[in-house]
């Protein structure tokens, strides 16, 4: 995931929440500044000013982010209002001091670097910052003063330390510059540029077998370091070494062919080991570098200090704790789809899903449950939910079901109300007002029915049965095919666990323990002209038997299996006089066929009655270790 990429989501919700949050604002600036995305940082950061115009941090930022994009003069007055502020970091006055600087008021930076001085004495960037404009303002032992100061502040002040070489070395104090560069390469010793900074000092002090290993040292740190090859194999030369001498500056013009000074060694090498054609054709290189000035180089010069923060870290872990608590805020409504290998269905389902939300007009998240699929659901999945922060993906380890699927998602939602409903738009989403407007009635319970459940052509047909069976076994009244589409409150589903497909059972589950339950007439997919996708068919009749079965053994186990054991009794003497009484009137011994008939009835009957007490054992377990249904393999905020 890209840096910062949560934070913004977080950010984002909570400006959903309250879009006048100077802190989400805030901090959604200073990550898009951070991370280069200067565009998009600017509104927010202008918005964050305009809310809170008495923040310092807000105005500093601003003011950083107008440097950035090169308006210095809105960019002055932001950080002169930041500093006005009297801002409680040092980064303002750097930004501001800076930003004079590239005004051309080198005075303006030093007055405000002076300020800061006196503000943060503790603060060795302050004084290194103001060695740097002295520096520049051509103050040279001025700014040794400063940059020493720093030093006396913070020993290990990288940037101090470097100045002071540079310093020395103007002045020609090589020892001291050697001296400072070993500070340094003692405070990052893997740091290429110290090194070569380090060999040029010592070269300067007249010491080329020293010089050589510091530039042997930023070579092997650094091999494409143009420099670096360029001062070891001057070094080498002096030393005598020209063959390793001539192998450095090989490398050195390989990487930049036209350095002038390399070219000039290598002919003294070459001449050193007689080359004489060799010598030649780099004459003629030479001559024609000679004819025009030589390619730029930086020139070598104090630096600015570096990773000053206008919006440090402590700043931004306070707003991050502000914002959290508005950005956590409990949705009003989560949407629970389970999916399996649905990726095309998902692309439009989302679109109309969205739409239908914002009509309700309150706080929403979707949560999308992939039940293990292995097509490129999960893949659709991540896009939609880097594009919407209100998008939540619960990934499961493997395909466990629609109930565990619904299971899981019930558990990572956040809303009040908890709506589920199937992705494969055999519902429309344009139903959910319908649920919310029941809801508003207060039932605890809102169940979709399909107004087309009076059909029985085709697969019709067959859910009409099922739905008849279902309600004169189990004592369930069931409309249509099925809840798919249904409202819950988050304490129902707090109160209820599912099991097999009973999910579909919930909305009359709930009726029974004393939740008020309603439907309303919803038209389906069909009607609002799509085409429904194919779902999971589950199997209802035996969900629904053993639903009766958990419910009336819930209280009175001993009574319910009393009376089963007296029924299969009963049941299997009727057979018994049915089979054996006409039997032996027609004169026929067969009185002995009466017998397997009983005991294969009572069997039957015991196989059956030991499913259940499993399931019982079962979730009586599962219940007591608190175990999940399902393994969730990532969630995907």
């Amino acid at each position: 995931m890209e840096v910062g990429a949560s934070k913004i989501k977080k950010f984002k919700r909570a400006l959903r929440r309250d879009p006048n949050s100077s802190d989400a604002n805030f901090g959604l600036a200073a990550i898009y500044f951070k991370r280069g995305e200067l565009v998009d940082a600017l509104p927010y950061a202008e918005k964050a000013s305009q809310i809170d115009p008495a923040s310092a941090d807000a105005k500093a930022l601003l003011g950083s982010i107008y440097m950035a994009l090169d308006r210095d003069a809105k960019a002055e007055e932001c950080l002169a209002e930041a500093v006005r502020l009297n801002a409680g970091n040092y980064g303002p006055y750097s930004r501001l001091a800076e930003v004079r600087y590239r005004r051309n008021d080198i005075a303006g930076a030093v007055k405000v670097l002076e300020d800061a001085a006196e503000l943060f004495p503790n603060n060795s960037q302050t004084f290194n910052d103001l060695g740097v404009m002295y520096y520049l303002r051509g103050d040279v032992a001025e700014a040794e003063k400063r940059f020493d100061k720093a030093r006396e502040v913070n020993s290990k002040d990288r940037d101090a330390l470097f100045n002071l070489s540079v310093i020395y070395l103007d002045r020609g104090k090589a020892d001291k510059a050697v001296e400072a560069l070993e500070q340094l390469v003692e405070v990052e010793p893997d740091r290429a540029e110290h090194h070569a900074s380090l060999g040029r000092a010592y070269q300067a002090a007249g010491n080329a077998e020293a010089a050589a290993k510091r530039f042997e040292k930023a070579v092997a740190l650094n091999p494409d370091d143009a420099e670096a090859h360029y001062g070891l194999g001057a070094n080498l030369l002096k030393l005598g070494q020209h063959d390793a001498a001539v192998k450095s500056l090989e490398r050195c013009l390989e990487l930049e062919p036209e350095h002038t000074g390399a070219v000039f060694a290598m002919i003294g090498c070459l001449a050193k080991k007689g080359q004489n054609d060799e010598i030649v054709k780099l004459w003629e290189k030479s001559v024609a570098l000679a004819g025009r000035a030589e390619k730029d180089r930086a020139a070598i010069q104090p630096k600015l200090s570096a990773g000053i923060d206008v919006a440090p870290a402590e700043v931004m872990e306070k707003i991050e704790r502000r914002v959290a608590q508005l950005a956590e805020d409990k949705v009003d409504l989560s949407v629970v789809v389970p999916v399996l290998e649905q990726a095309d269905a998902v692309r439009s389902f989302q679109d109309k899903l969205t739409r239908a939300l914002e009509s309700v007009g309150r706080p929403y998240e979707i949560v999308y449950v992939n039940d293990g699929g292995q097509d490129d659901t999960l893949r659709v999945l991540r896009n939609i939910n880097a594009g919407d922060d209100r998008v939540r993906v619960v990934n499961l380890a493997r395909g466990y079901g629609e109930a565990a699927a619904l299971s899981a998602g019930f558990d990572h939602a956040r809303g009040e109300i908890i709506i589920a409903v199937d992705a494969g738009l055999q519902y429309d989403p344009e139903d959910i007002r319908a649920l919310i407007g029941k809801m508003a009635e207060g039932y605890d319970v809102v169940a979709g029915v399909p107004e087309d459940s009076g059909d029985l052509a085709g697969g019709k047909l067959r859910a009409f049965l099922a739905n008849r069976i279902t309600a004169m076994v189990a004592g369930i009244k069931v409309h249509g095919r099925g809840t798919g589409l249904a409202a819950y409150r988050r304490s129902v589903l707090d109160s209820l666990k599912l099991c097999g497909e009973m999910y579909r059972f919930v909305p009359a589950i709930a009726g029974t323990v004393g939740f008020a339950t309603a439907e309303v007439p919803i038209k389906g997919a069909e009607a609002a002209g799509d085409e429904p996708r194919p779902t999971r068919t589950p199997c209802p009749v035996l969900d629904a038997i053993a639903t009766r079965f958990l419910s009336d053994t819930a209280t009175g186990p001993m009574r319910y299996f009393v009376k089963l054991a007296l029924y299969s009794i009963v049941k299997g003497i009727i057979i018994s006089i049915l089979v054996a009484v006409p039997v032996s009137l027609a004169g026929g011994n067969m009185a002995w066929i009466a017998l397997p008939i009983g005991v294969y009835a009572l069997g039957a009957m015991l196989i059956v009655t030991a499913g259940f007490v499993v399931e019982i054992v079962v979730r009586a377990h599962r219940h007591a270790q608190n175990k999940p249904t399902c393994f969730v393999k990532e969630v995907i905020e």
